[in-house]
């Protein structure tokens, strides 16, 4: 039978494939994130003899017209429509020999999916993450509970379509209400919504990246065939996937670097309309407690523009900003505004280029500031001594109790000193 695109809701098997041995621990994987960000026709052209059809799939997804709310080209959000899209027969789908490729222990296998791995990789990191502590759910027409005893990690390694809405789970062409299931309450902080990028907005899908590391936190046996299994997405001690840098469309901006703790007493002006508008609710919405900018381009000029903001928002506990390339400038004048701002409690600023300056400039601010709990720096350009300048810091800061400085430039000389110099400091965990 000749492969086809299907729009058939008989069933969709995306929100129900699963991993084979979740507790299996594969390689990691690296090496695709140094590839070229190429054409979506040039990133499948190593698939032709991998993926029946796929030089039809590809036309077929590029014929879609994108809104441009994230800044993707269209080589990128179509790279999102065709991991959604459904083929016929299913398990030529191109989603179904992507996963089963992620989840082979044979790294070399992937080699050939290198340049597609770059492209959808880059296309999510550019998408908002839809919540620090997400509620999405999966499942699957069969009882896989046993693979699920609360209390362990599990691992998935493929890509993992979700839904933000039961409802749509109960639908019979996905879970259904009857029979033998398994359904997955999964608490992410990673998943990004792609609704804008399917062919069925309606499904309010979200898409876990590959290589997420899972917490089984409980496990339930419903009745009537239903078996609920509790997931809370945890950090790996070691990170299973390589990021990818999220390239730059204009040249970095320059700031002032702050020298002052002054409080402007109106919202700052910035050159981007998109984080104006979040600058403007730091100062107006007295409900805003979480702002989730991960992977916007905002670089040093806007983290500037926001440490501004902070300098006077008295509401805001939860502030990510990884993956915005701010630097040791960014940095610098984020860690100025730690200095007076009393509600700011979790700042992740992982993957953005900090080096030992802009350590050392939060390092000088956790001497001074009292309220926040957890810093997220992993994935920087930190050496030894940014992380000296952190770990003597935390001897007279007794707030802090979560620092991440995995995925730096640190030596294990370094680290080493730095777990002696801090074995007496309580309740802080410290992953290097």
């Amino acid at each position: 039978m000749a492969a086809r695109f299907t729009d058939d809701t008989k069933e969709i098997q995306r929100f129900s494939d699963y991993t084979l041995q979740p507790r299996r621990m594969l390689p990691p994987i690296l090496g695709y994130e140094t590839m070229p960000l190429v054409s979506l026709e040039e990133a499948v052209e190593p698939l032709h003899a991998l993926v029946p059809e796929v030089e039809r799939m590809t036309w077929t997804v590029k014929q879609n017209h994108f809104e441009d709310d994230h800044h993707l080209t269209d080589d990128e959000a179509a790279s999102i429509l065709l991991y959604t899209m459904e083929w016929e027969p299913r398990n030529q789908s191109f989603y179904a020999i992507l996963n089963a490729t992620l989840q082979a222990a044979n790294r070399q296998l992937l080699k050939p999916w290198f340049l597609f791995l770059r492209l959808i990789m880059t296309s999510l990191a550019k998408l908002p993450s839809e919540s620090v502590n997400l509620v999405v759910y999966r499942g699957v027409k069969l009882d896989i509970s046993a693979q699920y005893s609360t209390g362990t990690t599990v691992t998935w390694w493929g890509l993992s379509s979700c839904t933000k809405s039961l409802n749509v789970l109960s639908n019979e062409q996905f879970l259904g209400q009857t029979g033998t299931r398994t359904l997955f309450n999964i608490e992410c902080h990673s998943a990004k919504s792609i609704k804008t990028y399917s062919l069925f907005p309606e499904e309010e899908e979200v898409l876990l990246p590959p290589a997420r590391q899972f917490q089984v936190t409980g496990c339930l046996n419903a009745g009537h065939g239903l078996h609920i299994v509790q997931l809370k997405e945890v950090q790996p001690k070691f990170p299973l996937i390589n990021p990818v840098p999220v390239p730059s469309s204009t040249p970095p901006k320059v700031t002032p670097h702050f020298t002052s703790t002054h409080k402007p007493i109106s919202p700052p002006i910035c050159k981007d309309p998109r984080l104006q508008t979040h600058i403007d609710a730091l100062f107006s919405d007295p409900t805003l407690t979480t702002l989730d900018l991960q992977g916007n381009q905002i670089r040093a000029q806007g983290a500037g523009d926001l440490a501004q903001a902070l300098l006077s928002n008295k509401t805001l506990t939860t502030l990510n900003l990884g993956m915005n390339e701010i630097g040791d400038q960014g940095a610098g004048d984020l860690a100025n505004a730690l200095l007076s701002n009393k509600t700011l409690t979790t700042l992740d600023l992982g993957g953005n280029e900090i080096g030992d300056q802009g350590a050392g400039d939060l390092a000088k601010a956790l001497l001074s500031n009292k309220t926040l709990t957890t810093l997220d720096l992993g994935y920087n350009q930190i050496g030894d001594q940014g992380a000296g300048d952190l770990a003597k810091a935390l001897l007279s800061n007794k707030t802090l109790t979560n620092l991440k400085l995995g995925s730096n430039q640190i030596g294990d000389a370094c680290k080493a000193r730095i777990r002696e110099l801090l074995k007496t400091r309580s309740g802080l965990e410290i992953y290097l």
